[in-house]
C-alpha cells in the first residue's frame, strides 16, 4: 500500500520535474525520475527517515534491493558474455559489473564501523586490485619479447599501497594528507576538471576511491556510519 506522507509528496514532486525534463529534451531527465523512485528506499536505507518506515517496510525494501543487485549483475555478466561472442568490446558491461561489486562490497565494510580501519582496508585493497590489473597488461608485453613494464609497475602499486595501508594504521591523517596531494595533482597534471571523455576512467577508478579513502582516514576511529543495529 502506498503511504501518503512527506517522502510520498516529495517524490511526486521529482517526478512531476523529471517529466517536464523529458518533454523539454534533456538528458538531465532521468535523475529526477530515478530519484522519484528511489528516494524512500534511500532514506531508509541511510537511516534518515526512521519515523516514516516500519520493520516490515524496511525488510521488504532490503530484500528486493538485494534481488534487484543480483539481477543486475547476472543480467550484465550474460549481456558482457554475449557481446564477446559477437566480437564486440563489453567495456561497459565490466565497468557496471565492477562498479556495483566495489560499491557493494565499500558499503558493506563501512557498516562495520569503524571509519579509519575501514579506510585502511579499502586503501590496500584498491592498491593490490588496480596493481593485479596493470600487472596483468603485462603479458601482451611479454608475448612480443618485450620489457614488462607494466607488470613492474603493478608491483610497484601494490608495495606503494600496501605500504601506505600500513602506515595508515598509525598515522591516517598524514596518509590522507599524502593521497589528497596526490589526487589533486593528478587533476592538475591531467587538467581532470575539464571532465573530457577519456578522462572519465580515472574520475571513477582513481580519484573517488582516493577521496572515499582519504574521508575514512580523516574520520573519527569509533564512527559508525550506518548503525546497522537501529535499523
Amino acid at each position: 500500500m502506498i503511504k501518503r506522507d512527506r517522502i510520498f509528496y516529495i517524490a511526486c514532486g521529482l517526478l512531476v520535474v523529471g517529466i517536464i525534463l523529458a518533454f523539454m529534451d534533456e538528458y538531465i531527465a532521468l535523475l529526477p525520475l530515478v530519484g522519484a523512485y528511489l528516494l524512500r528506499p534511500s532514506l531508509h536505507a541511510l537511516g534518515l527517515a526512521k519515523k516514516y518506515a516500519d520493520e516490515r517496510q524496511i525488510q521488504i525494501f532490503s530484500r528486493s534491493g538485494n534481488i534487484g543487485f543480483l539481477v543486475v549483475m547476472f543480467g550484465a555478466t550474460i549481456l558482457a558474455i554475449l557481446r564477446q561472442y559477437q566480437g564486440e568490446p563489453p567495456d561497459d558491461f565490466h565497468l557496471l559489473i565492477f562498479l556495483g561489486l566495489v560499491t557493494k562490497a565499500i558499503i558493506g565494510l563501512l557498516m562495520v564501523g569503524d571509519l579509519r580501519n575501514a579506510g585502511v582496508v579499502i586503501l590496500i585493497s584498491y592498491g593490490v586490485i588496480m596493481g593485479v590489473f596493470a600487472g596483468l597488461q603485462g603479458f601482451d608485453e611479454i608475448l612480443a619479447g618485450e620489457t614488462p613494464w607494466e607488470t613492474f609497475a603493478g608491483i610497484g602499486l601494490i608495495v606503494v599501497f600496501v605500504a601506505l595501508g600500513l602506515l595508515a594504521r598509525k598515522f591516517p591523517r598524514p596518509v590522507a594528507i599524502v593521497l589528497m596531494l596526490g589526487a589533486v595533482g593528478m587533476i592538475w597534471y591531467r587538467t581532470l576538471w575539464e571532465f573530457s571523455d577519456k578522462d572519465n576512467g580515472i574520475w571513477l577508478f582513481v580519484i573517488l576511491p582516493l577521496a572515499l579513502i582519504i574521508a575514512c582516514l580523516w574520520g573519527r576511529p569509533d564512527t559508525d556510519t550506518f548503525a546497522v543495529s537501529e535499523q
